[in-house]
């Protein structure tokens, strides 16, 4: 489901983390190619979670000061 990467077109600003069972190179080009920040494959770990929600974080405070 690229429902995310619709949303991305839509709001540019949004940060997306792609979630799939289908770890194909395909779907990984396809998610990088419309704007995904983060891949993660089911059944994951914690730690993928976090690792993405602390990419997240330095991209917000990056975005910020690159903002001012």
């Amino acid at each position: 489901n690229l429902f995310g990467l619709i949303l991305r077109q839509q709001y540019p600003d949004i940060y997306v983390v792609m979630v799939t069972s289908e770890a194909t190179k395909k779907n990984l080009d396809t998610a990088v190619a419309n704007g995904a920040k983060g891949f993660i494959v089911k059944p994951f770990q914690v730690e993928n979670i976090e690792k993405a929600l602390k990419e997240f974080k330095r991209h917000r405070v990056l975005s910020a000061h690159a903002a001012t």
